[in-house]
């Protein structure tokens, strides 16, 4: 999220319950269970264009009302006033939607990073570093990966990865 200095918003939490966090450490829950899971799918592909279609699948699965690319529209609407930031960072592109996120807004990047350092202290002797770093990444987590919304298959793929990255980081921390 390019942000301005007024923006609230810090980053995008994905490891627990969906959340925007604010610049102070807060959090703010995002609207309906259907804006979380968009924010979701574009998080979980921040820098890629999400097709409409796939965004559509993601948040009605194989039920769209007959209205869903309008009811979309509306989500990233709303999406984007919550975000707070202009330019926005959810951008609309011919085929989809685009979220671009700063390296480092995004929790599952902070986690991954700080699991790489502690298994690099490892690798280099480095225990009691090491505990540290491990203890620091598994910090991050609130609780199971997009916990508060609805699975599609790319959001799935990617809840499956990072409990896998989690299940290593704990017991490379023992």
């Amino acid at each position: 999220m390019s942000q301005t200095a007024s923006s609230p918003f810090a980053e995008v939490r994905l490891l627990g319950p969906v959340e925007l966090g604010r610049r102070d450490g807060s959090a703010a829950t995002v609207g309906s269970g259907l804006e979380r899971t968009l924010l979701a799918a574009l998080a979980v592909n921040a820098g890629l264009v999400v097709s409409t279609d796939v965004l559509i699948e993601a948040l009605w699965e194989s039920s769209p009302p007959a209205t869903a690319r309008h009811a979309l529209q509306v989500h990233v609407s709303s999406l984007r006033h919550r975000l707070g930031v202009w330019p926005s960072p959810l951008e609309a592109r011919p085929s989809g939607y685009l979220l671009k996120l700063d390296p480092g807004q995004l929790d599952t990047e902070r986690f991954e990073s700080l699991a790489a350092t502690g298994r690099a202290e490892l690798a280099s002797n480095q225990a009691v570093r090491a505990a540290d770093v491990l203890e620091a990444a598994l910090a991050v987590w609130r609780g199971p990966a997009l916990a508060d919304v609805s699975r599609d298959p790319v959001t799935e793929t990617e809840v499956a990865r990072l409990e896998e990255s989690r299940r290593t980081t704990e017991e490379d921390r023992l």
